[in-house]
């Protein structure tokens, strides 16, 4: 049973990876292994290569409810929050260094829509393309 997504470019190679909180077993569903929250790896051509264990992010025991991701101390990693039930919330931060350029841009608004929500970037290099959107905060980091 999931309980959450967070897509995520942890390794700022400008691909969006995927980051899936697990719950725990309940009375209702008891699985046959140990549940963990999985990392997936975008490799550019439309697969994922699980990377849980090398960064080592499973969460294992915690029953997450929740996940969202930015980048909580400004050093350009983003970072994971995940809130847990019964259990404190849990940071796993992002401490990889930038072994790759990132850019963060900051949107503002000038009237009801300060934090820009709903705004779009596209970033074209030499590298490739990469398009983001404002969800919830008005940061955008484009790795």
């Amino acid at each position: 049973m999931g309980s959450g997504v967070g897509w995520i470019d942890y390794d700022q190679d400008g691909l969006m990876d995927l980051y899936c909180v697990q719950s725990a077993a309940t009375d209702i569903y008891k699985s046959a292994r140990p549940l963990r929250s999985a990392l997936y790896h975008n490799n550019g051509d439309g697969t994922f290569t699980d990377v849980t264990e090398k960064a080592s992010v499973g969460g294992e025991g915690h029953y997450g409810q929740g996940v969202s991701v930015g980048d909580y101390n400004n050093d350009g990693d983003i970072d994971i929050a995940i809130n847990n039930r019964g259990d404190y919330p849990e940071l796993l931060r992002n401490d990889g260094g930038n072994a790759n350029h990132w850019l963060e841009v900051l949107l503002i608004g000038t009237k009801s829509n300060r934090h820009g929500i709903g705004s779009s970037l596209k970033l074209t290099s030499e590298k490739g393309r990469a398009h983001r959107t404002v969800q919830g905060r008005h940061e955008l980091y484009v790795g």
